[in-house]
């Protein structure tokens, strides 16, 4: 068998589909996603399980690994931030929190993940004894999750608005 070169490396670059050329990247970024969306998760299970210090770091962990402009990722840190923060008793900075990942979501195109995190700010904002505001804030998260189709989460927003439940929806 020969010895590869860097020529024979680059001509068979060349010559392979744009789709083969894709894979490490796509591979390396999977990967990374993943990371970043197990730490968010895990902070949120964390903090339920009262683990909060380490929830809080997992929370800040996928916001400082994640890019700056990776929209979904600082949305969804905030979010799980925000989670550790009510459970922490801390209700103004959650409410903080989640209004700055709605804000940032303003102008999104995805209707699930907005709905996402306008839940979290319900939430907050309940934790934070403000329940009208709270109201209004899971409303515009049903209307999301109705818009998107996403019905145990719309089912999850009637349940808070009934006040029958007030555990949150998982991003």
């Amino acid at each position: 068998m020969p010895t590869p070169t860097p020529s024979s490396a680059t001509t068979a670059l060349e010559t392979a589909p744009p789709a083969a050329r894709r894979v490490p990247v796509i591979v390396v970024t999977t990967v990374l996603l993943s990371f970043i969306s197990f730490w968010r998760a895990s902070a949120i299970v964390l903090s339920d399980l009262g683990q909060l210090d380490e929830a809080e770091s997992m929370a800040t962990d996928a916001m400082s690994f994640a890019a700056e402009d990776d929209l979904a990722s600082q949305v969804f840190g905030r979010v799980a931030l925000a989670h550790v923060r009510t459970v922490r008793g801390q209700h103004e900075d959650a409410v903080a929190l989640a209004r700055e990942a709605v804000e940032m979501f303003a102008h999104a195109q995805t209707p699930d993940l907005s709905g996402q995190a306008w839940f979290a700010l319900a939430h907050a904002l309940r934790g934070a004894g403000h329940d009208a505001e709270a109201t209004e804030a899971a409303q515009t998260a049903l209307a999301f999750f109705e818009r998107k189709g996403v019905l145990p989460a719309a089912d999850a927003v009637r349940a808070f608005i009934s006040g029958t439940s007030d555990g949150p929806v998982r991003p």
